[in-house]
């Protein structure tokens, strides 16, 4: 894996986690947002893909179905100056 799938991966597996600990607790919607832009446009894909990567986004779309509302935003981080 490189430096950036690294980075996905390891995003996209702190989803999945938080998603199973919402569901756990029953919350009926989630807004998750995230800064990283890859993840957030293949978890807003339909396009299926195989990779280890991709697993996981799966696992995260089936648990998505779990919740009344469930989406995922693109947070864009500012930089300082």
């Amino acid at each position: 894996l490189t430096f950036n799938e690294d980075r996905i991966l390891t995003e996209a597996l702190a989803i999945r986690t938080s998603m199973i600990f919402a569901m756990e607790k029953q919350w009926a919607s989630l807004e998750i947002q995230s800064g990283c832009k890859a993840l957030i446009d293949r978890l807003n894909d339909e396009a299926e893909e195989e990779s280890q990567l991709a697993v996981i986004i799966r696992d995260i779309k089936q648990l998505q179905a779990s919740f009344w509302k469930c989406r995922f935003s693109l947070v864009i981080q500012q930089k300082d100056s």
